[in-house]
């Protein structure tokens, strides 16, 4: 009766402005934003974090009436659900960049697939990478923590006022340049074992020219490759929960900063 009452008394741009927030989320974040799901579920999920939002996103906020002012908060809020979803999705495009960069080496670039986690064209190891990144994620309650992120902005950013820029962008840009350092150390050796690799195959085809290097050096890096990804999985997958963690600690971070 109280969500009743709040939502008759503020309107319905209260409820909008929550909703705009929440479909942010929808958009940019990992998992939620999968093609897995059915749009119907998306928007049933929607709804109940809408309505479940919007004790702390409308208590104390006198909604505005202004046509102008409502269509300027409503895109602040999809903006708002979109960044605060985009510093966890940082660490999924990490871990997909590295698989590129794996893929590159061995000769696996010429093949794309279509991720159904991140709606994009991505390499193969990318993909397998972006699947155990998903897995782990779901694993360490990323999701929840997400969403109780985003009901959390309501109380550093209410619906009326607008968030210090600056501060949000600044948060942003520091995120994303540690994207390329993440998919270097999660790729890196695997790289290295491949370079390695193509400098004995190289040597080798200076001692023996007879050979057919090209037939032994391609089969020689995927055996060398699939060997790889089984010795490092442990490591991958606790220094992909890792960057997750902190993926989730940025988007605390930013809310807090972002007032």
């Amino acid at each position: 009766m109280e969500l009743i009452d709040q939502f008759t008394t503020t309107g319905v741009y209260g409820f909008m402005l929550t909703l705009a927030r929440v479909s942010g989320l929808f958009v940019v974040a990992p998992v939620f934003s999968s093609r897995l799901i059915p749009t119907r579920a998306k928007m049933g999920i929607a709804l109940a974090i809408t309505f479940a939002a919007m004790p702390a996103a409308i208590t104390g906020h006198a909604a505005p009436t202004a046509l102008v002012e409502v269509v300027v908060l409503v895109m602040k809020e999809i903006v708002m659900g979109a960044a605060i979803a985009f510093t966890v999705s940082l660490a999924f495009a990490a871990v997909a960049f590295a698989g590129g960069l794996i893929d590159l080496t061995v000769g696996f670039s010429f093949a794309n697939v279509v991720d159904p986690v991140q709606n994009m064209s991505i390499s193969i190891v990318g993909q397998v990478y972006s699947l155990l990144a998903s897995a782990i994620f779901v694993t360490i309650g990323g999701p929840g923590l997400v969403v109780a992120g985003l009901i959390k902005s309501f109380s550093v950013v209410p619906v009326t006022a607008m968030p210090a820029w600056p501060s949000m962008t600044g948060a942003i840009a520091s995120s994303i340049g540690s994207l390329f350092a993440i998919g270097l150390q999660v790729s890196a050796p695997i790289i290295v074992t491949m370079i390695v690799t193509d400098a004995a195959v190289g040597f080798l085809a200076r001692i023996a020219p007879q050979m057919n290097i090209f037939g032994i050096e391609l089969p020689g890096k995927i055996a060398a490759m699939f060997i790889l990804l089984v010795i490092t999985a442990p490591f991958l997958v606790s220094h992909v929960s890792g960057q997750l963690a902190n993926g989730i600690d940025s988007m605390f971070g930013m809310l807090a900063g972002g007032v």
